[in-house]
């Protein structure tokens, strides 16, 4: 069975496609693929400047979407079983991690608007990860689930 989603063209090839990335558990898998349409679009640092006055209400709303994905995550994490379940559970538990959190608060008071400092720390964690190598970098691809 061979699909696309809708607004996309199909694959190009007429055998096999190897999509090379990062697993989420050893082994080998068959079965359906969903290819999203397109990638994250990330807000870039253009150099804008939360106004003092308005840090606190850019924290809280960066605070109401932290806890929205790791809702989601935990919600999705109680639907699954297995190995997916755990793995929802962890990157559910990231999105709540108080480093992370307090990284992008950190920012927000230095005066980035909350995408942006998002993008920033999930960044620093991802290079610490990176460079720790082993288990750590394997939870990269996680930090950047949860940042987009």
């Amino acid at each position: 069975m061979t699909t696309h989603a809708p607004g996309t063209a199909a694959p190009s090839t007429a055998g096999p496609v190897v999509l090379p990335g990062t697993p989420v558990v050893p082994g080998v898998a068959w079965g359906p693929v969903v290819r999203p349409s397109g990638t994250v679009l990330l807000p870039s640092d253009d150099g804008a400047v939360v106004a003092e006055e308005e840090r606190a209400g850019e924290k809280e709303r960066f605070a109401a979407a932290a806890g929205v994905v790791a809702d989601r995550l935990a919600e999705r994490a109680g639907a699954a079983t297995g190995v997916s379940a755990e793995v929802l559970a962890t990157t559910a538990g990231l999105a709540r991690d108080r480093g992370l959190l307090s990284s992008v608060e950190q920012r927000i008071d230095a005066g980035a608007p909350a995408a942006v400092a998002t993008v920033q720390a999930a960044q620093q964690f991802v290079d610490l990860f990176t460079s720790l190598g082993g288990l750590m970098a394997e939870r990269v691809t996680d930090v950047r689930d949860v940042r987009d």
